[in-house]
């Protein structure tokens, strides 16, 4: 079509004559109204035709619709295919009546390079909101010149970022999900604001810097506090259904003593067999019976990848996802249990896997660099942390430190500890860090709770879960690091951000980057 240069025509004709030459839009032009009344109508090479603006022939503001004059003005590299949208099923009030639709959306630029650009921009730009969900202001900063909208949502969702509109089902799988930290309610973190205005003294990389050992003093003492709660919980004994309907504990064999608050799906791992213990990463839990109060905690890490709660009472199993819990985590109560291993088909391992991995990498980069972390989220094909080390940049020259640190972390096989704290816990926490206490003022209510994680030296707001220690990542890789901006804003303070990827075994990581390299060689973008 643009290589015919096909002309593009506007005229103004009657609503009967659009009527004949557009039948399938009949419902925009509905009878009994005043069939000589002017509308307008588009043609593009004589032969297709379409109504190109509002019935009454303008827009609100008067002004009419404005085309290049052929088709040969468009240039073929710079137009693109953005989304085929779910086929919807619509009713008699459609414009186009009762039937099925399907909404196909495109962008089309100047240039090539325009194209390029643009892609890159939403690119980012998705990311941001893939991260920091609704702590953006949106109105604020660099995304406020980006017009993104969701192009597979209906009108209703408001387009936007993140909108979960009937678009085709995302290769991304769960992690393309919202998460609990975009569906909180409450305030936002102001873009305008560099967090860094708030430290004591300029920032100064610095190797095992001295708030570490501090953060790990008030952790213990908020442990001892936990672990006074936990003594008082009813330890009973409860029912534990595996997959194929086997019953555990209480109602079962009697082989195996299962008690709430005390065992936990790894115990249930055990249960099976050590193999499986061996290779679990997570659980997926079905609580249909909790013996004492449970634990309701709120996202503040701004990490929270929320693959579904499925811990209402009296709801259908098969009807919810379960809640990912640790395997180390103590059950509440009678419940439904699925163990999960990294390859077993279930994405939401991997995506555990690999936050468990960000962790590390954030315990090398405060380790390496005193680093101030923010987040540090899974993202497809692997993990990354975002840092605040001042004006310094990293680069693949420190990769190879970054990567020792977290060799030598696997190899203390450090236990992922979860502690439940409250708000002015975390605040004490992380008094250091004015990131991570503008993530907890701004989505951790007053007199609320939160959850952190801990492994060796690393304490980190954070909603897990998380492997049981980091030994299980026997294999890790850096892959490349750039700079990003505090909550997507260019204006706020300037982060490095560095990716890594991470497998139970060097073999699969192996194959992996050997993949990578392939995809490069048949990248026709190079």
């Amino acid at each position: 079509i643009i290589a015919r240069a096909e002309p593009i025509v506007r005229e103004r004709v009657t609503r009967e004559e659009a009527r004949r030459r557009v039948p399938a839009h009949g419902g925009r032009l509905p009878d009994g109204e005043d069939d000589g009344a002017m509308v307008s109508l588009c043609t593009v090479g004589g032969d297709w035709w379409d109504l190109c603006d509002d019935v009454d022939g303008g827009s609100a503001d008067g002004a009419v619709a404005r085309f290049l004059d052929d088709t040969g003005r468009l240039d073929p590299g710079a137009v693109a295919l953005t989304s085929i949208c779910r086929p919807e099923a619509v009713d008699g009030d459609s414009d186009t009546g009762p039937g099925v639709v399907q909404r196909i959306a495109v962008t089309a630029w100047d240039t090539k390079a325009d194209l390029l650009s643009y892609k890159k921009r939403v690119g980012e730009a998705h990311q941001v909101a893939q991260s920091f969900g609704q702590l953006v202001n949106w109105g604020s900063g660099s995304l406020d010149e980006l017009e993104y909208l969701c192009s597979c949502c209906s009108p209703t969702d408001g387009g936007g970022f993140l909108s979960g509109g009937p678009g085709p089902k995302s290769p991304r799988g769960p992690l393309n999900q919202k998460t609990r930290l975009t569906k909180e309610s409450g305030p936002k973190i102001d873009t305008v604001d560099k967090p860094s205005t708030r430290l004591a003294s300029p920032f100064v990389p610095s190797k095992n810097p001295g708030w570490l050992r501090e953060r790990e003093t008030i952790y213990d003492t908020i442990q001892s506090r936990r672990d006074a709660e936990l003594a008082l919980k009813p330890h009973d004994p409860i029912e534990v259904t595996l997959p194929d309907g086997t019953v555990l504990g209480r109602g079962g064999s009697g082989e195996h003593d299962l008690l709430s608050w005390q065992s936990s799906p790894l115990d249930v791992a055990r249960c099976i067999s050590d193999g499986l213990a061996n290779v679990a990463i997570v659980a997926r839990v079905w609580h249909h019976n909790r013996f004492g109060p449970d634990e309701m905690t709120l996202a503040g890490d701004g990490n929270d990848y929320d693959f579904g709660k499925g811990d209402e009472e009296g709801a259908d199993d098969g009807a919810r996802p379960g809640e990912l819990w640790d395997l180390t985590r103590p059950l509440e109560g009678d419940c439904k249990i699925q163990i999960l291993t990294f390859d077993g088909g279930d994405e939401a391992a991997k995506a555990v896997f690999w936050h468990s991995s960000a962790h590390l990498l954030g315990q090398s980069l405060e380790h390496n660099y005193g680093a101030l972390l923010t987040i540090g989220p899974p993202i497809v094909g692997g993990f990354y942390y975002d840092a605040y080390i001042g004006d310094e940049s990293l680069s693949e020259t420190q990769f190879a430190e970054i990567e020792e640190e977290v060799r030598l972390s696997v190899k203390r096989k450090e236990k992922f500890e979860r502690l439940v704290v409250t708000k002015d816990e975390a605040l004490e926490l992380f008094q250091y860090s004015p990131f991570k206490t503008a993530l907890i003022a701004a989505k951790v209510p007053d007199n609320s709770r939160t959850t952190v994680y801990r492994n060796g030296d690393l304490i980190d707001l954070c909603v897990g879960p998380h492997v049981p220690h980091t030994g299980k990542i026997k294999a890790f890789t850096t892959l490349r690091s750039s700079a990003s901006q505090w909550l997507g804003d260019v204006k706020s303070d300037q982060l490095q951000r560095v990716y890594g990827v991470s497998f139970p075994s060097k073999k699969m990581l192996k194959v992996h980057m050997a993949n990578l390299e392939k995809a490069k060689e048949r990248d026709h973008r190079r």
